[in-house]
């Protein structure tokens, strides 16, 4: 029901630049981006006209250092356009890295931009995306059932450029592009597409287009891309994207949809977000689950008055969930402090533990002795055999002796053994030799247990 915070966060990066993009790409176009479909604003022949990669003398000549080869232009200049793409993506800024990309990419005209489409695969895999899309806006301004076709080449690596592409038809030909999805047969691709067209006409009429794929049952399989849907719609217009969500059919789809409009809708008004959620009646779970997501979003902007929030709540499953919550969004150096406060107002139990571990797992603390000694106290006595392990691994990584001396701290026992192996096993990473006898010495094996031997065969390859 909820997606990944990585995923979610790289795709939203991705998208963000995409619809940077299309605007900038406006702007560079003019009015050739109102070009009828089917006819390519330059006649065939971009200002920047290229040709496929060969043995002549010109593609010879367009090989970059890196033994990558360009594309040779027309006119006796080469454009290297993998290493033009490249060298756009290291920009640090977005507005250059999409002006740059638009420079070259919004010259091309129809005889060029599959020689151009052909070479994005030479890009490494993370970098394909955002070119992929550009170019598909630019393709789909005079061709876009072309620019389909070939994204099909691209299997997974094309979906870039069928977002771009439905970016783009939807604002020349949206009748084309719609008559064009209802057209493919059923299947993986017509779903893809349909999304794509989904999220390109969503930009502007959101409600028309959650009607869309709900009439082609297309919720369900949307995934993030119905939920970035919502939440944009709920930062905009918050009641109209409740109302909608709360029509969908019941499920988790429903439940991430309403998930979505209230974690918009708290970037913008999250007072008002979070007091929708605490009224939301239909079933606790849900009513947790809509809180959750209003607090994630307003504890980055106002950690202070979400916290507050949080444990003016009663005791309760909901006040744990939000406090769990909030606890795995503070990571930060200067946020440490919120986190421990937060953790400390935990019941020691499944919860606390729980949240420990993300505070392992996702901040500074556990590189910390004092911290880390912080956390360790702070972690209920049953499960710290299990969470020492992690503390001490971490501590470890930054300074193996400091992890030595925290350890040596620990009363004895087996939770402190737990530590003391858990640091030899991440130095040995680095001297498995030197661990290996240290370990030896400080707590040989029992008869016939070859764990470390085994451990040290494989520190060693």
């Amino acid at each position: 029901m909820d997606i990944p915070r990585q995923s979610r966060l790289l795709f939203l990066i991705g998208t963000g630049g995409v619809i940077v993009g299309a605007t900038l790409g406006y702007l560079v176009w003019g009015n050739a981006t109102t070009a009828r479909v089917g006819t390519p604003p330059n006649e065939g022949r971009g200002n920047i006209a290229l040709r496929a990669e060969g043995g002549d003398a010109a593609s010879r000549r367009a090989e970059t250092a890196s033994g990558e080869k360009g594309v040779a232009a027309e006119g006796g200049g080469t454009v290297d356009f993998v290493a033009e793409m490249r060298g756009a993506l290291r920009e640090v800024t977005e507005w250059d890295r999409l002006k740059r990309m638009h420079a070259v990419i919004d010259q091309l005209g129809a005889a060029d931009i599959e020689v151009a489409a052909s070479q994005v695969r030479l890009l490494p895999s993370g970098e394909r995306y955002e070119v992929g899309a550009i170019l598909g806006e630019r393709w789909a301004a005079f061709d876009p059932v072309a620019a389909l076709t070939f994204s099909k080449k691209w299997g997974e690596d094309g979906w870039g450029m069928v977002r771009g592409i439905f970016r783009k038809w939807v604002t020349v030909a949206p009748d084309e592009a719609r008559a064009w999805v209802e057209a493919q047969p059923p299947g993986g691709e017509r779903t893809g597409c349909a999304l794509a067209l989904v999220a390109a006409v969503g930009r502007s009429d959101p409600a028309a287009a959650v009607a869309m794929a709900v009439r082609r049952g297309a919720v369900r399989q949307g995934g993030w891309q119905i939920d970035d849907l919502f939440s944009a719609w709920g930062a905009e217009a918050p009641a109209a994207a409740a109302s909608a969500a709360l029509a969908l059919p019941a499920g988790d789809a429903r439940a991430s949809a309403l998930g979505q409009v209230v974690r918009g809708w708290a970037e913008k008004d999250p007072a008002a977000a979070y007091a929708w959620a605490k009224s939301f009646g239909e079933d606790a779970g849900t009513r947790r689950w809509l809180i959750e997501r209003t607090l994630e979003a307003w504890i980055k902007s106002d950690p202070a008055a979400a916290q507050a929030q949080i444990l003016a709540l009663p005791p309760g499953a909901e006040r744990s969930a939000a406090l769990r919550s909030a606890i795995g969004h503070l990571h930060g150096a200067d946020e440490l402090s919120s986190a421990l406060a937060l953790l400390a107002e935990l019941p020691a139990g499944d919860a606390r533990s729980s949240a420990v571990r993300d505070l392992i797992g996702n901040s500074e603390a556990a590189s910390d002795p004092q911290l880390a000694q912080r956390l360790y106290e702070m972690t209920p006595v049953g499960s710290r055999r299990e969470i020492v392990w992690d503390v001490a691994r971490r501590l470890a990584e930054r300074d193996v002796p400091a992890a030595f001396q925290w350890a040596g701290a620990l009363p004895e026992g087996p939770v402190r053994q737990q530590a003391l192996h858990s640091i030899a096993y991440e130095w040995a990473k680095k001297e498995p030799r030197t661990a290996f006898d240290w370990l030896l010495k400080n707590d040989p094996p029992a008869a016939g247990d070859n764990t470390l031997q085994r451990h040290f065969s494989e520190w060693s390859q």
